[in-house]
Formats: C-alpha cells, sequence, structure tokens
C-alpha cells in the first residue's frame, strides 16, 4: 500500500473514531446528567471507583502490549496469531491474580451492601483478558464495528441508569451497571475479532525466545499504565485522603471530561500501524503522519480548554444544577483546571505515540515515572491544604512536565514538529473561539453561543489540510 493510500485509510478510521465518540460523549453526558442528580457525592464516588477499577485493570492487563503487537504484526503479519494466543493465555492469568486482589481489598469496605458489590465488580476482571483481540482491528483499520460496540454498551449503561433511578434501585446497586458494560465490550470484542480472522484464537503459553517479545513491552507498558492512569490514581488519592463527598465532587468534575481525555489517544490507535511500518523506511511519510498528529493535537486541546474555561460554570450548573456550584464542594475551579491540562493531554498523546513507533520505551518508561512522582507528590502535598481541586493543579502540573519531557526525548525531532506551519493553522479554530466567548462572558449568550461554535471550532480544525492527519503530503 503506497503512503498516500495508507493515509487515506488513516484519515478514514479516525473519522469513524470521531463519529463513534461523538455519539459516546452525548451518551456520557445524559448519563452524568442523571448520575449527579440522582446520587448523593458519596454513591456518586462509589459508582466512580469501580469504573476506575475497570479502567485501570484494562491497563494493567494491556500492559502496553495490544500497541506493541501492532507494530510487531504490521512489521511481520505471520506473527499475528501467535501474539494474540500469547497475549490472551499471559492477560487471562494476570486477570485471575488481579480479580483476587481486587476481591481482598474490597473485602475491606466498611459498608456491607457496597462490598459485595465491589467484590462482584472484582469478578469481572477475569473477563477483561478477551481484550488481547484488539490488535485485530488496529491492524487492519477496521474500527467501524468495535466503535459501534463501544456506542451500544454505553447506550445499554444509560438506559439501565434511567430504569434503576425510575424504579428506584438502591444507590448501591449502580456500579453493576458499569460491571454489565464492561462484560458486553469484551466479549463483544471476541466474537467480532473471531469473524475478521475466520476462528477463535487458544490461548497459549509463550515459549523459549517468544518471551522476548513481552519482556520488550514490559518497559513501555509500565509507562502506558501510568500515563492513562494519572488522573484516576489521582481519585483514588482525593478517596483515601479527604473522603466520599470530596471523590464525588472529584469525579463530578471528572466525569464530563473522560470522553475528551480518551479522544486523542483513540485517534492516534489508526496512526501506529502505518507509523511503524513507515519508521525507518520512508521518512518523508513518517514525518508527514507525525507533524500532522501533534498540530492536531495541540489544536485540540486548544479548543478545549478554552471552553472549558468560559463555560465551566454554565456547564455544571446545566449539568447538576446547583449541586456542586457552592461551598467546599465547588468543582468549578477544578473542571477549569483540568480543561487547562487538556491541551497538554492532546499534545503528549500524539508525542507518545511518536517515541513508541520510534522504538523509545525506555526513554517513555522514565517519562511516565516523572509523572508518577509529580502526581503522588503534589495530591500528598496538596489535598490536606487545599482539597480537591488540587488534583486538578496537579495534573496540569504534571501533563505540561510530561509535554517538555517528551520533546525533550524527541531532541532535535521536536523543532521540525513545532516549527511548522500546520502548528500556526491548528491554533486558529481555538483562537477564533476564545475570542468570541471572550466577547460574549458575562452575557446570557455565553453557553448557547458556545454550544454551537465549539463543534464548530472542532470540525473547523478537522477541515484544515495542515492541522489533520490525512492523505495529503502523505506521498510525498
Amino acid at each position: 500500500m503506497t503512503a498516500q493510500a495508507t493515509g487515506i485509510q488513516m484519515a478514514r478510521s479516525q473519522q469513524v473514531l470521531l463519529a463513534a465518540m461523538a455519539v459516546q460523549a452525548g451518551l456520557s453526558f445524559v448519563l452524568a446528567i442523571i448520575l449527579g442528580r440522582s446520587l448523593a457525592p458519596g454513591d456518586l464516588g462509589f459508582y466512580s471507583l469501580i469504573g476506575a477499577v475497570f479502567l485501570i485493570a484494562r491497563e494493567l492487563l494491556n500492559f502496553g502490549s495490544g500497541n506493541l503487537a501492532t507494530r510487531e504484526i504490521s512489521r511481520r503479519p505471520e506473527s499475528e496469531g501467535a501474539l494474540i494466543s500469547q497475549m490472551l493465555w499471559l492477560r487471562r492469568l494476570l486477570g485471575c491474580c488481579l480479580a483476587v486482589l481486587c476481591a481482598s481489598i474490597s473485602s475491606m469496605e466498611g459498608d456491607p451492601q457496597r462490598r459485595w458489590v465491589a467484590v462482584l465488580a472484582s469478578g469481572g476482571i477475569l473477563a477483561l483478558y478477551l481484550g488481547a483481540y484488539s490488535p485485530v482491528f488496529q491492524v487492519r483499520q477496521a474500527f467501524g464495528r468495535i466503535s459501534m460496540l463501544g456506542v451500544l454498551a454505553q447506550a445499554i449503561t444509560l438506559g439501565g441508569v434511567v430504569v434503576f433511578v425510575l424504579v428506584g434501585v438502591p444507590p448501591y446497586l449502580f456500579p453493576v451497571l458499569v460491571l454489565l458494560r464492561e462484560l458486553i465490550s469484551v466479549l463483544g470484542t471476541r466474537v467480532l475479532a473471531v469473524r475478521i480472522l475466520g476462528k477463535a484464537v487458544a490461548p497459549r503459553r509463550p515459549s523459549g525466545q517468544e518471551w522476548r517479545f513481552f519482556g520488550d513491552s514490559l518497559r513501555y507498558g509500565m509507562a502506558a499504565v501510568l500515563y492513562n492512569n494519572f488522573v484516576h490514581l489521582a481519585g483514588f488519592m482525593v478517596w483515601f485522603a479527604i473522603g466520599d463527598a470530596a471523590l464525588g465532587a472529584y469525579s463530578a468534575a471528572l466525569r464530563p471530561l473522560l470522553p475528551a481525555l480518551a479522544l486523542p489517544w483513540m485517534l492516534m490507535n489508526p496512526m501506529i500501524a502505518p507509523m511503524s511500518d513507515a519508521s525507518g523506511k520512508d521518512e518523508g511519510a513518517f514525518r508527514v503522519h507525525a507533524g500532522k498528529a501533534v498540530s492536531f493535537g495541540f489544536g485540540m486541546g486548544l479548543i478545549g480548554a478554552v471552553a472549558g474555561f468560559f463555560m465551566a460554570e454554565d456547564f455544571i450548573r446545566l449539568l447538576y444544577g446547583g449541586a456542586y456550584l457552592d461551598g467546599d464542594l465547588n468543582i468549578v475551579p477544578c473542571f477549569q483546571l483540568l480543561c487547562f491540562a487538556y491541551v497538554f493531554v492532546c499534545l503528549s498523546a500524539s508525542l507518545v505515540t511518536v517515541l513508541m513507533t520510534r522504538g523509545k520505551e525506555r526513554a517513555l518508561l522514565h517519562v511516565a515515572v516523572l509523572g508518577l512522582l509529580l502526581t503522588v507528590g503534589g495530591n500528598l502535598w496538596g489535598l490536606p491544604r487545599f482539597g480537591f481541586v488540587a488534583s486538578g493543579w496537579t495534573m496540569l502540573l504534571t501533563e505540561w512536565v510530561l509535554t517538555l519531557a517528551c520533546l525533550c526525548v524527541l531532541g532535535r525531532q521536536a523543532w521540525p514538529l513545532l516549527g511548522q506551519k500546520g502548528m500556526v493553522v491548528s491554533l486558529l479554530p481555538g483562537g477564533v473561539l476564545g475570542l468570541i466567548l471572550f466577547g460574549l462572558r458575562d452575557t446570557a449568550w455565553l453557553f448557547a453561543a458556545g454550544a454551537v461554535l465549539v463543534p464548530v471550532a472542532f470540525v473547523s480544525l478537522w477541515a484544515l489540510p495542515g492541522a489533520r492527519t490525512s492523505s495529503e503530503g502523505a506521498g510525498k
């Protein structure tokens, strides 16, 4: 496949992911409204805690092997069956250990009703090993049905929450819907992958030299786990340091942003295979893809930061009424800080992908450890002094430092990425949006205008030829 054809296919995959993500974001928005207005802060914190357990469990079982397997299969297609088989075996083993650990920790929950729900959710971790099939979709750029599966799982969760609220189900049972969502996702992933492969893959223990792949993935896996869970680690620290109510408030600030935080990493998935294939073979195509990824990430982050800063209070009021706008549980400052951090989340997602496809796993691990130290240190120092808003400041600082660290690792290769025309062009939609919202501040039109202009800014960014990853220039 030519570089231009690869760019076209990659752009189509990103369009599919964007469409699915837009639907999921809408469902998540409605879900956040219902949960925020139906559950007390402590119950919302427990619901979010179970969700965070599954997010972290997925990352621990994946441990970066999915992306590295995609890179390896792109270079050696004949290795696909063996790698998936070995990942299934290893993830199943790790899943059993993790489920036992989580069940043991859950047994220490003081509330007996919550305790059994947490233990039940721990059992669901046993099924997460089926996520080892994910490279099947990434290598083939086959994101259509797997994206629809994610939409279906979220829609079922939303429907379940509505039924629970109408029927009057006790709040401690709401996290069962998180377990249901995870089971639908992983079982559906297996069904779709088997259809593509034409057969099921049996788990098989790696032997001899086959362990080398997992040894190589260890460094990147540790980095990936840390990168993707800084924000959730902060939630656990809020819970331990200042209690359920503060965790509920932090979760209320974070929950509406989760789809946006996942978006830049999701958009990088279609780029892993072509960039891995181009690295060392077609440096021109690699630089084009990398440059456009960084430009688009910068522009997307700026749009999110501008919108979050100006629209925060109206957005929180729409979601939760007046529940999180007053007193110690006012989440507006924390929400704004998380939105500012979004600029660097988007930039670091593209930079991490560039470094990973360049084989810089060791450097990524060092950068991730730095982020872990900042996250833990910042929260330990700030939470007792400033409350849960300290987690917002810590995330902003951490993501800023991680972005600078990735640029330092790239060294001289960073300057062509930052100095390209596309980087300047990518600032236009966010800059224009900021000027308009600034002019409308303190008016009744601010939120309505923002609700229209934010999607317009994002579509404009996607349409700019100098800022998005497309086929343009990929064949030059």
